[in-house]
């Protein structure tokens, strides 16, 4: 379990997050819902140590290789396929093999050489979610990494995210507000309310999907 203890972030003033406490599971699918615009973005830029102006503890995470999938995919025009990949590992003699392994994984091995430019939406969003996956990290941040994906490529790219996080076992950090996303990929979701972001639910047993979303509409 990682623990995040009584975290309080400012900003110009304003409280942003408010003694807010989180138990995080380990090598699960841990899903944070709210609003857009609570605070959601800010814990993960905390999280990875993008922003170190905060009070609290979040030792558990700290010293822990974290990988990031930020909304937007951020792979580097000018490099190809393969050097964007490349670019996240620490092992490179055996760079080629990794690379290879994983695109084949998600049916774009033939692409290695294209430049990000010249693929689609969703190939780059394969791509965005492998890379994360490969640097092989303890703990990955999610911040709502589907919401730029059109509707009927979403599917896949969600069944694609869980295929490699089966295989990886790593921990999960995913913050959505979109409820459909939580509820298909979840093993736990902490819905967070609008004051100060703090938790107001916590569903760890996901088994009546369609109950828990409800709650979490009337709520949202």
């Amino acid at each position: 379990m990682y623990k995040i203890k009584n975290l309080t972030k400012k900003y110009d003033g304003n409280v942003i997050i408010e003694n807010l406490t989180l138990n995080i599971k380990k090598n699960k699918i841990n899903s944070i819902i709210g609003r857009s615009g609570i605070g959601k973005t800010t814990l993960l830029n905390i999280l990875s140590g993008l922003d170190k102006e905060y009070s609290g503890d979040i030792s558990d995470f700290q010293g822990k290789k974290i990988s990031f999938i930020f909304q937007d995919d951020r792979l580097i025009d000018y490099l190809s396929v393969f050097d964007n990949l490349k670019l996240v590992l620490d092992d490179e003699k055996n760079a080629y093999d990794i690379i290879t392994t994983a695109l084949e994984k998600c049916g774009l091995q033939e692409y290695s050489n294209y430049y990000p430019t010249k693929l689609s939406g969703g190939m780059r969003q394969r791509i965005n979610i492998l890379r994360a996956f490969i640097v092989k990290s303890e703990i990955m941040l999610l911040d709502e990494p589907f919401k730029s994906i059109d509707l009927k490529l979403k599917e896949d790219i969600k069944k694609f995210f869980v295929s490699l996080h089966n295989e990886t076992g790593n921990t999960c950090i995913l913050v959505e507000h979109d409820i459909d996303t939580v509820i298909d990929i979840s093993d736990n979701i902490n819905l967070m309310s609008d004051d100060k972001f703090k938790l107001k639910k916590h569903f760890d047993d996901l088994s009546d999907k369609k109950s828990i979303a409800q709650m979490i509409r009337e709520d949202i």
